[in-house]
């Protein structure tokens, strides 16, 4: 902070000096010493000043220093002069003094000042027209894809010649059928640019159809000056229905079916599929406008639409919540956590106001100059965060749903949908910190990681979109997993020991004269309706009367039913599975836990026992 108020102390100085012509004369003589110079300085050259006390003539004998046998050079001025500005050349302003980096500097600033001497040693870093040649030189070595014209002009723009998409000086020699050679002038080491076939209508692209965003060429320190690059295609000549377009696109149209679907199925859950179908409904429009916006003629014309798919960041996991919650309860929910948790959507609102009272233009350049990247990595830490809790209580959701089940479902409640949908949500959440993982990594490490960020984020949304096929199987296949009645404990009753047991030798006479429980699908709802009783009873008198739930207390019963049947010369030449199947199971694992939970070993152990 001193240094830099001493320097502008000075140019005021010498400002006043120059605009007033004053002068005072000096204690003592000026000297310039310069005890340093660039080692590539040839040997035979001249170090001369040049400023505002010649008119700043670049080779002027009367201001050539002398060169001192250390190796320094010295001026001694002769005439007194208050205050002046100045440069190092060596005989012509090609050849001026440079910063550090090589290119120009500003001029330096002397200021007579009474309590110091008048001696002046200092150090010159480049000479402008000599550094460049110390500056790397990159040769970029282009290849094309198959669909470039064989008579095509490739050229490189970028900031270093105002993006001029035709310049003659940066056009790609051909070396190869698809393989293009270019030279950049030395000291061309860090820019941005994008490679062109004469115009931007014909620009290069990414491979899945959608605009790429400018190159940055940073030559680190040692690296190899042989820069490899490729075209994935052309803005012009691709085709914006690539595979991965398709699937996305199908996703979009399988989600239009399953909301028919959803509409179509006659249950007693047509609120928690109501938030479903707006669920699937969102996914779809998001799905489409990233798919949108992958097209040269839309995002032209609705840029904007880039900033759509990024709101399911903030409303997929509160509504998926509320619809699990719906489908398992009827109870009414709370209103104020309900809106609450689409509070980070409505700041997500806010926050991208800016950027949609953009103009088109201007959103378009600062998205191609990669200006919106931290917001929207911001944007994104947040919205995989906020999944990331949603994801937990999801996951609690699950474990309650097949805990609570065993009091009103005799079989195995299929959790394969709702599993599904987990692991797809893990796989997803997993990506999306593997985006942040590798970026992070990238800078770190200063590697270009680009293309790895791009594909774990291009299969973020694959899998996301496959929730979509997942949820349209499970909804046409087994509708039933759409129909789940309300899971609710017993209400207290009135019950008295004597009522229970009555209740309980009913119950037992159904079970074993009407062999209920050889029904797969039996449901507490059913088997209450059987014995003339509501649910509430029913599940008391199971809990209370035989100390089980309802799932354990049928399954007894069928696991009796197998090893009566197993142990009949009638059934010898059925299978385990084909006998467990008439007691009353619907699959081979649960019949073997139901059996190892009843007995303590499995069938085939007990039976061999016996």
């Amino acid at each position: 902070m001193h240094s830099n108020r001493l320097t502008n102390l000075k140019r005021c100085g010498v400002v006043f000096l120059l605009l007033f012509g004053l002068s005072s004369p000096t204690k003592s003589e000026i000297i310039i010493v310069v005890n340093s110079i660039p080692h590539y300085t040839p040997i035979q050259d001249t170090i001369f000043l040049a400023g505002t006390f010649n008119n700043w003539t670049a080779e002027d004998p009367e201001f050539m220093m002398r060169k001192q046998k250390d190796g320094s050079f010295v001026y001694v001025f002769k005439e007194d002069i208050a205050a002046f500005e100045y440069k190092f050349t060596r005989g012509g302003w090609h050849a001026v003094e440079g910063n550090k980096d090589g290119y120009g500097r500003d001029n330096r600033y002397f200021v007579y000042d009474e309590n110091t001497e008048n001696i002046v040693v200092t150090n010159i870093q480049s000479w402008v027209d000599l550094a460049i040649l110390e500056k790397p030189q990159l040769t970029i070595l282009l290849e094309v894809p198959a669909s470039t014209p064989h008579d095509a002009s490739i050229y490189l723009a970028g900031n270093f010649n105002r993006w001029n998409p035709q310049d003659p000086e940066y056009k790609f020699d051909k070396i190869l059928a698809d393989t293009y050679l270019l030279k950049l002038p030395p000291g061309l080491d860090t820019f941005q640019c994008k490679v062109t076939r004469g115009n931007w209508e014909s620009v290069e692209g990414r491979a899945n159809g959608k605009a790429r965003k400018n190159r940055q060429i940073a030559l680190l320190k040692d690296q190899s000056t042989d820069l490899k690059m490729t075209v994935e295609s052309w803005e012009d000549l691709s085709y914006p229905l690539s595979i991965y377009s398709m699937i996305m696109l199908f996703a979009v149209f399988q989600g239009l079916l399953l909301i028919i679907t959803l509409y179509s199925i006659q249950n007693n859950n047509r609120q928690a599929n109501s938030y479903l179908s707006i669920l699937i409904a969102l996914v779809s429009l998001s799905l489409f406008t990233k798919i949108a916006a992958y097209d040269r003629d839309i995002f032209q014309n609705y840029p904007k639409i880039l900033l759509v798919p990024e709101f399911i960041f903030f409303l997929y996991a509160p509504l998926f919540h509320h619809y699990i919650q719906k489908l398992i309860t009827n109870k009414k929910k709370n209103s104020f956590w309900f809106w609450i948790s689409f509070a980070p959507f409505l700041i997500f609102i806010l926050a991208n106001l800016p950027y949609f009272n953009m103009e088109n233009q201007t959103f378009i350049n600062r998205e191609v100059d990669s200006d919106f990247d931290f917001f929207f990595s911001v944007i994104g830490a947040c919205g995989l965060a906020y999944n990331g809790f949603f994801w937990l209580r999801f996951k609690k959701l699950v474990q309650y749903i097949a805990k609570s089940s065993d009091d009103s479902h005799s079989f195995e409640q299929n959790l394969t949908y709702l599993k599904t949908v987990l692991i797809l949500l893990s796989v997803c959440l997993l990506l999306w910190l593997s985006v942040y993982l590798v970026g992070f990594y990238g800078v770190i490490v200063e590697k270009e990681v680009l293309w790895i960020v791009e594909t774990l984020t291009d299969s973020v949304w694959l899998f996301f979109a496959s929730i979509n096929f997942i949820l349209g199987y499970f909804a046409i296949n087994q509708p039933e997993i759409f129909k789940i009645s309300e899971i609710e404990k017993y209400k207290d009753s009135n019950l008295s020991t004597s009522d229970i047991e009555q209740m309980k030798t009913t119950l037992e006479r159904t079970m074993q004269n009407e062999k209920a429980y050889v029904n797969s699908q039996l449901t507490l709802a059913e088997l209450s309706k059987m014995i003339h009783t509501n649910t509430h009873t029913l599940s008391r008198v199971i809990n209370d009367g035989f100390g089980k739930n309802f799932f354990d207390f049928v399954n007894e019963y069928r696991v009796n039913h197998f090893i009566h049947a197993a142990e009949s010369s009638e059934n010898c030449e059925k299978s385990f599975l084909a006998l467990a199947h008439s007691a009353g199971f619907n699959s081979k694992s649960s019949f073997n836990r139901a059996f190892k939970k009843a007995k303590g070993v499995a069938p085939r152990e007990y039976l061999q026992g016996d």
